[in-house]
């Protein structure tokens, strides 16, 4: 019989998984998955880690039997549930076992969310394809379910918009889970979360598993969230399993110098440089609001986004601006590039007014492939903005900017004539850090621009702004919730909450010894506080 962290688990697995390969047909087979192995029991948490694109979620996709219809199987794979074989059963049987035996939490939790549809109705939904029971029942049923999740029953009636990230990632998993399922595959259900939010999710789920006797498979590229949660890790590299076993084990002994190439791109990077003293404000900002009409016209109201904001900006150094979700990070941000306006307030930049120009300020959107036009070529995204910020400069002079540009993100010029779609994550980000330098601004605001990527992209798009920052004299306004991107850039730090600057600081003493309590608080959920 197998122990796992003093819990007792049946000697026959919830999900066993033998051999798994998955090709694509295209013109050939090509093998994405290749010879992947394990077994789940109940009550056992697992961590599947790895880098995007190394078949993690196609691995989770198989099991719950919805991979594309151009994905092949190999023969000699298997994959049980107990006893039962998965592969090669028909719809009609796939249907009553999704849902109801495995259930499974996606990424984005607002797309795979029904926007037209009430929570109930949704939670509902998913209990009547599953049990038959009465609509009181069922209506009882989903308020135990969403007080389960620690959301008030209230939300019964409210649509997926009119929450915030975090509980429509709890109703995900109220729907997950109200089936009452053997197995949980939760696929990266904390990315674009902030640490409290994570911290949050994290403890719901390991709770969960231990109350409703579930098996666990949690995919993520977050080293430090797999610890928290999971008893066993594997380590998936270019569709293999590379490393396996406890997961204390594989983070404090790796073997494989990918697992050990992982664990060194999440080593906290404190910096310590810090901005020249003598360096002149580049931005001051004094008594700053900035309030939204809301409403139907007939009953206007004010939502206050940012109150009495006092913030200096210094020349060449990195602020970041941490703080939850809504805490009024990216609209400080959209406000210094003049996408928002403050309501009151002073916002002057420093120096002559005609020193200043529009394209001075230039933002980096969190979402790099949303933020480029899918049916331009490379060349065409970094040409547009020349055209239109800088129309004097001759075919030439454009040509060699866009060249200088693609070189100083380390960018290769065949990339010019690709599109949006066929780069890699990381290099979709570096595109628009490119497109971003060929104006020559004086500072970059940077919105969350490592969040949607892996720890060695992560890595990489680091050392990048590190490199540009001293290469082009740049300022960054660095929003994020990663501390570990905020340790590794950042030479101040400024903590937002409910719209106002709660502290700021430099790197070294504010996540050192923090002062403000809920400071405190965000450095505990990111467990950078020794003693937590």
């Amino acid at each position: 019989m197998k122990i796992t962290q003093g819990c007792f688990v049946s000697e026959i697995p919830l999900l066993t998984v033998e051999s798994l390969s998955i090709a694509f047909l295209n013109h050939t087979l090509e093998w994405v998955v290749q010879d992947v192995s394990f077994s789940i029991h109940n009550r056992q948490s697992l961590a599947l880690v790895g880098a995007s694109g190394s078949g993690k979620s196609l691995t989770a996709l198989a099991i719950n039997q919805c991979l594309p219809d151009n994905a092949v199987v190999a023969s000699h794979s298997q994959i049980k549930l107990r006893k039962t074989p998965l592969l090669g059963q028909s719809e009609s049987t796939l249907q009553t076992l999704r849902g109801r035996t495995i259930s499974m939490i996606f990424q984005d939790a607002l797309s795979a969310l029904n926007p037209i549809h009430r929570v109930g109705y949704q939670l509902d939904e998913a209990l009547k394809q599953h049990h038959v029971l009465s609509s009181t029942e069922r209506k009882h049923r989903i308020h135990e379910m969403l007080e389960a999740v620690e959301l008030h029953p209230q939300l019964y009636t409210a649509y997926p918009h009119e929450l915030s990230g975090g509980m429509q990632q709890r109703v995900m998993i109220a729907m997950a889970l109200i089936t009452q399922p053997d197995l949980l595959i939760a696929d990266e259900p904390t990315t674009a979360l902030d640490v409290t939010l994570q911290a949050q999710l994290i403890q719901l789920l390991k709770r969960l598993t231990q109350t409703y006797h579930m098996g666990l498979l949690f995919i993520t590229h977050n080293l430090q969230l797999a610890t928290q949660l999971a008893d066993d890790a594997l380590i998936m590299h270019e569709g293999r399993i590379v490393e396996s076993g406890p997961l204390t084990e594989c983070f404090h002994t790796p073997k494989h110098p990918y697992t050990k190439a992982l664990l060194k791109a999440t080593d906290l990077n404190l910096t310590t440089s810090t901005p020249p003293s003598n360096t002149a404000p580049l931005i001051n900002i004094q008594n700053a609001c900035l309030s939204f009409q809301s409403g139907p016209f007939w009953r206007r109201h004010h939502t206050h986004a940012l109150s009495s904001v006092h913030l200096t900006i210094q020349a060449f150094e990195t602020l970041a601006l941490i703080g939850e979700s809504g805490s009024g990070k990216t609209t400080l941000a959209r406000a210094l590039c003049g996408l928002n306006r403050f309501s009151t307030g002073t916002f002057r930049k420093h120096g002559a007014a005609h020193d200043w120009r529009p394209h001075d300020i230039q933002m980096i959107f969190q979402n790099p492939t949303a933020s480029m036009n899918p049916r331009f070529s490379i060349k065409m995204i970094l040409n547009e903005g020349l055209q239109c910020q800088r129309p004097k400069l001759s075919a030439s002079e454009r040509h060699a900017r866009i060249h200088d540009a693609l070189k100083s993100v380390q960018l290769p010029l065949s990339c010019l004539d690709r599109f949006p779609h066929e780069l890699s994550g990381g290099q979709r980000q570096r595109v628009c850090l490119a497109r971003a330098l060929c104006l020559k601004p004086k500072l970059l605001v940077l919105d969350e621009p490592t969040s949607a990527l892996d720890v060695l992209v992560q890595s990489e798009i680091i050392a990048c702004l590190k490199h540009l920052k001293t290469q082009h004299q740049l300022t960054y306004v660095l929003i994020t919730h990663d501390f570990h991107v905020v340790s590794a850039l950042a030479d101040r730090i400024g903590v937002m909450k409910q719209g106002r600057l709660v502290e700021i600081g430099t790197t070294q003493s504010l996540l050192n010894a923090p002062q403000h309590p809920y400071t405190q608080t965000l450095i505990r959920a990111a467990m950078l506080d020794p003693s937590s």
